[in-house]
């Protein structure tokens, strides 16, 4: 129920409930990945609070989400937020990987460009 709350008031755009909500659901079940997973968008949303929302995404990806590819692409987009394009490529790559089905994370892809730069040495 908290889960499902949570995920409307997200998706409503009250972030302080829905935080409230995740925080409750994680303190009730520690072990559910989409709960920290869930809490860690919530804080993606909010200016200044990034690295603590990839820090959660992390958390609930170690544990074992039951659709991996939408958890790398929120961390993904967590972390694009953050201004860390490199690693938010790479997850966007992890989801495409983990859901080939899935257009999102190609969509998202199609954006990043990677360049490579002759270094000079001397």
């Amino acid at each position: 129920m908290l889960m499902n709350r949570g995920i409307a008031l997200l998706r409503a755009g009250k972030l302080d409930k829905a935080e409230s909500d995740f925080d409750l659901a994680i303190r009730s079940a520690p072990g559910l990945a989409e709960a920290w997973i869930n809490k860690g968008v919530v804080l993606a949303r909010q200016p200044g609070r990034e690295s603590e929302a990839v820090a959660l995404i992390s958390h609930g990806i170690e544990i074992g989400p039951k659709e991996p590819a939408r958890a790398y692409f929120a961390r993904a987009q967590a972390l694009e937020v953050a201004g860390r394009l490199k690693e938010a490529m790479d997850d966007y790559a992890a989801a495409a990987r983990a859901n080939p089905d899935w257009p999102a994370p190609a969509e998202e892809l199609k954006r990043f460009r990677v360049e490579r730069r002759k270094v000079l040495r001397g």
